[in-house]
This record gives structure tokens, C-alpha cells and sequence, in this order.
């Protein structure tokens, strides 16, 4: 039995519907990816921003994992979902099934023009080549149902757009719960490595050193969210370690105030909020003991006395 032997290009109303179809759904599949990681993304920024604003995460490695994790994640789902729908219509046989599917009046003529027509070169008897030649006719005749932006249409994209919008509404309900707050943990979440607080602390004048008795007044200014209430943690130099919770004063929001008599040296830091001061420290030393007190008494010149020296035996120091 006699043989042919060719290649066999589709025809080209098929090539070019083809073609269009696959850059059609390519462009549906990154639209739909990307909604769906966008939605991914926020719904995790949305997480981290309210661990973060829990648990108060000062550590910047610990808001710079977090925030590796949030990109990490989005970033896979996007690749996987853009790769498992691009995958699906790479190749022309992909998307003669998907075309025949859509549209049963084609009876498959498509993907049997396809496949036939992928054999490049391989021989093809006589009568297996008429019939290719009958089915691609007739593929070709009812190329005319075949509508690009119908076929590349996506069941799963309307979804995808829907769920995007949802998290962006849901985000900018988050953020407008109490701005002030939650648009420095937005800062925190892009910038984890500066140290960004809603809350700012300033510590008065430190008197160092201090007599040992005398009293201590240690004052916290804060600015930006008030903060009703904030943590004094006191280490001693002796090892002993005690944590006070302070409210403002009640003329003085913005003052924290705390007094103690100094009986040791001391350091001190303040915690409100999502702000911690540095350490402070105030050096208490013992005043000195006078065993003899000696006053020069310089007259007027105009007295005519001389220079004399005094030694008050209770002197008022």
C-alpha cells in the first residue's frame, strides 16, 4: 500500500483562532492570578499587621520574618495558579480539546485536524490522508463558531475579581479603625527593619548621681496615641527587679510620673503602647559627712576689720 509522505500545516483560519485563543486565555490567566494572590496578600497583611499590633513586635527580625513569610506565600500562589492555567494551553492540541469542548456542533473535527496534522512528516496512508483532508474541510467551513474571547473565558475569574475586591474593602476597613495606629503598623509591615512606633516616649532630666535618701522623680512624656496606662520596670544594683504600672497623671495626659527614695543605684526604662525607652541609669552615691566646719568672715573695707575665722559647732548645711 502506496504512502504519503509531507508536512501538513494547519490551515490558517485555524492557526491564527488558535493563536488567538491561547494569547486570549494567557492574559485571562495572569488577570485571575493576580487577583487571587492580591486577595492572598492582604489577607495575610492584614494578619500580620494585627499580630503585630497584639502582641507589639519590637523585634525587627521577628516584623522582617513575618513579613518574608506574607511576600513568600503570595508570591507561590501566584506562580502556581499563573503556571497551572498557562499550562493548560501551551500547546495547539490543548486547545483544539478545550475549543471542541466548548462548542459540540464542531463534533472534535478540531482536535482531530490537530492531531492528525501533528505527525510532521511520518507517513500517512492514502486513505487516512482523504480523510483528514474531508475533516479538515469541514473544520475549516465551521471555523466561524469559534469565538476567541468566548472560548478563553475563565468560570473561576469573576470569583477571583470578587475575592480581590473584598480583601481591598476589608483592608481599608482595618486601616480605618483608628488611623493614627494602624498606618504606622502599615509602615511597620513595608519597613519591619526602622523603628516606626504610633506612640513616642521622652524621659525627663535624669539627676545622676543622686544622694543616697533622697528622692527619685522619674518622668515619661508621651506624644502621638496616649496610652492609658505603661510599664516602669526598675532593675536595682543589687539583682532586684520590679515592674510598676503607671497611669498619666490626670491634669497631664501626656506625663508619666514615679517617685522613689534612692537607696541603691538603679536603671530604669518605660514601656507604653508599642514604644520602649532605652535604659536610663541613676548613680546613688552617699553624701558626704562634715567633721569640722570653717567660715571666713571678709569685712566691708570700709569697717577697717580684719578678715576673722569662725567655727560653728551646728552648722546648717
Amino acid at each position: 500500500m502506496s504512502q504519503i509522505s509531507h508536512s501538513r500545516p494547519l490551515p490558517a483560519v485555524i492557526e491564527r483562532t488558535l493563536h488567538q485563543v491561547r494569547w486570549y486565555a494567557i492574559g485571562i490567566a495572569i488577570v485571575e492570578s493576580v487577583a487571587i494572590s492580591a486577595a492572598v496578600f492582604i489577607g495575610l497583611l492584614i494578619l500580620a499587621m494585627t499580630l503585630d499590633w497584639i502582641m507589639t513586635i519590637s523585634e525587627s527580625g521577628v516584623r522582617t520574618l513575618i513579613s518574608g513569610i506574607v511576600y513568600a506565600v503570595s508570591a507561590a500562589v501566584l506562580s502556581g495558579n499563573l503556571w497551572s492555567r498557562i499550562s493548560r494551553v501551551l500547546t495547539n492540541r490543548q486547545l483544539s480539546m478545550r475549543i471542541d469542548r466548548q462548542i459540540p456542533q464542531l463534533e472534535e473535527r478540531w482536535s482531530t485536524v490537530v492531531q492528525l496534522n501533528g505527525t510532521n512528516g511520518r507517513p500517512v496512508p492514502p486513505l487516512q490522508q482523504q480523510m483528514l483532508s474531508q475533516v479538515t474541510s469541514e473544520a475549516v467551513a465551521l471555523s466561524s463558531l469559534v469565538e476567541p474571547r468566548q472560548i478563553s473565558r475563565s468560570e473561576t475569574l469573576k470569583s477571583a475579581l470578587v475575592a480581590m475586591v473584598m480583601a481591598i474593602l476589608l483592608l481599608a476597613g482595618f486601616l480605618s479603625i483608628h488611623w493614627q495606629q494602624t498606618s504606622v503598623l502599615w509602615q511597620r509591615f513595608f519597613q519591619p527593619t526602622l523603628l516606626l512606633t504610633a506612640t513616642q516616649l521622652d524621659v525627663g532630666e535624669v539627676v545622676s548621681p543622686l544622694a543616697r535618701g533622697e528622692i527619685a522623680e522619674l518622668k515619661i512624656i508621651q506624644s502621638g496615641v496616649l496610652r492609658q496606662h505603661g510599664v516602669l520596670t526598675i532593675e536595682y544594683e543589687s539583682g532586684h527587679e520590679e515592674q510598676l504600672r503607671l497611669n498619666p497623671e490626670a491634669d497631664l495626659p501626656e506625663h508619666f510620673v514615679h517617685s522613689l527614695r534612692a537607696g541603691e543605684t538603679f536603671r530604669f526604662r518605660f514601656a507604653a503602647g508599642d514604644a520602649l525607652t532605652e535604659w536610663h541609669s541613676i548613680r546613688v552615691i552617699d553624701a558626704p559627712d562634715f567633721e569640722q566646719v570653717e567660715l571666713t568672715v571678709i569685712a566691708p573695707e570700709y569697717t577697717g576689720q580684719e578678715p576673722h575665722t569662725k567655727r560653728p559647732s551646728c552648722p546648717d548645711i
